[in-house]
């Protein structure tokens, strides 16, 4: 009697999970059609795959949404039907990007509409902390940031990076002057004068090749030997300057008071006093130690002749050494660069002297660091 009822139980629970099991894998096959389906240029596929059962908060393999990539490939039926079935407008990738950020990035306004009439918030965080708005000022999508300003986007809204909107919109590929003078209009806090090197404007307008930002941001920020941060600040963007030829940033950067002649710190000092057998050049060849080159330096490693003129002219000394013991005329290559610098080096050297004509010994600077002006220096 026993086996009698036992046995058809048994048997009920193994049929019942092999039901299960397959309709389980039914299931996921037909949720990874539902993806495929939004690439679709019809709704015909997407509509079946959700007919016969598909999750519209399926996420793929990537853990991208089903939503989120509709509204990625500017699906806007795709989208619609995947909302009228209950897809989470508010659904979220790993980043934590939801669908609003694929719309801001396409610059799709009609998607937007959409998704914040169905619940989408726009105070959302992305990767790095970044908001919506920011993305739209980072493409220079000038239309649709002012939109999202205008929808509850924080204006004064910082990154993980301290990067505010200021930031990003001083590296968009287009607007960005536009969209930077629109948010000092709208109120936005003066974070020009953020000196982190993730979230200063100046410096992130340079990273990404913005230089008319970068020129429009510079005469708003305090002096560049204001403190050490900014001194840093304007030894990058000299060196910037420099590298790409730009002439026109190099003289912002002088008027701005920019640092022309680095004076070692005491503790290079030191060790190079009690230099044993050459372990302070070696540290220098070997980027152990900053090998601390001048802006005039750089200018005649790149070969810059009109910018060596503008540097010695603007008070950059000729005759300081780098920790490797060098002026700036050892590092001329060409011809050209090495007449102007050994030239310029000269007139420096005999206005100097006749400016110290009444002193008692010809030295050049108090800092211990520049040498004593030699006319055996001058080659």
């Amino acid at each position: 009697m026993m086996k009698k009822i036992l046995f058809p139980m048994l048997a009920a629970v193994l049929f019942s999970g092999c039901v299960s099991t397959e309709e389980k894998k039914a299931q996921e096959l037909n949720n990874r059609r539902l993806i495929y389906a939004l690439e679709y240029p019809g709704t015909a596929r997407l509509k079946l795959t959700l007919d016969r059962g598909g999750d519209p908060n399926f996420k793929d393999k990537y853990g991208v949404p089903a939503l989120v990539k509709a509204v990625a490939l500017n699906k806007m039926e795709h989208v619609k039907m995947l909302l009228d079935r209950g897809a989470d407008v508010n659904a979220a990738d790993p980043d934590g990007e939801t669908a609003v950020f694929p719309a801001v990035s396409n610059n799709n306004r009609k998607l937007l509409d959409l998704l914040i009439s169905k619940g989408a918030s726009v105070k959302v965080r992305g990767r790095n902390g970044k908001t919506p708005a920011m993305e739209a000022a980072r493409l220079g999508h000038f239309d649709m940031l002012k939109y999202l300003l205008e929808k509850g986007c924080d204006i004064n809204a910082v990154d993980d990076n301290t990067a505010g909107l200021a930031a990003y919109a001083a590296t968009a590929p287009v607007k960005a002057i536009e969209q930077l003078k629109y948010l000092e209009k709208n109120g936005i806090k003066a974070d020009v004068q953020n000196t982190e090197l993730m979230g200063s404007p100046f410096l992130r307008a340079l990273f990404f090749d913005r230089v008319e930002a970068a020129l429009y941001l510079l005469p708003k920020m305090q002096n560049l030997n204001a403190d050490r941060r900014m001194k840093e600040i304007g030894r990058l963007a000299v060196y910037y300057a420099i590298a790409h030829n730009r002439i026109d940033l190099l003289k912002a950067l002088i008027d701005k008071k920019v640092e022309l002649n680095y004076n070692e710190p005491f503790y290079y000092k030191f060790v190079k006093k009690i230099d044993v057998k050459g372990v302070y050049k070696l540290a220098a060849r070997n980027d152990v130690i900053d090998k601390r080159y001048t802006p005039l330096m750089y200018a005649c490693i790149f070969g810059r002749v009109d910018m060596i003129k503008l540097l010695v002219y603007s008070g950059a000394n000729p005759m300081i050494e780098n920790n490797e013991g060098q002026k700036a005329m050892a590092y001329a290559k060409d011809s050209a660069t090495s007449a102007t610098i050994k030239k310029l080096t000269k007139e420096w050297y005999t206005a100097r002297l006749e400016n110290k004509k009444k002193t008692s010994g010809l030295v050049i600077e108090k800092d211990t660091s520049i040498k004593r002006a030699s006319i055996f220096d001058i080659q």
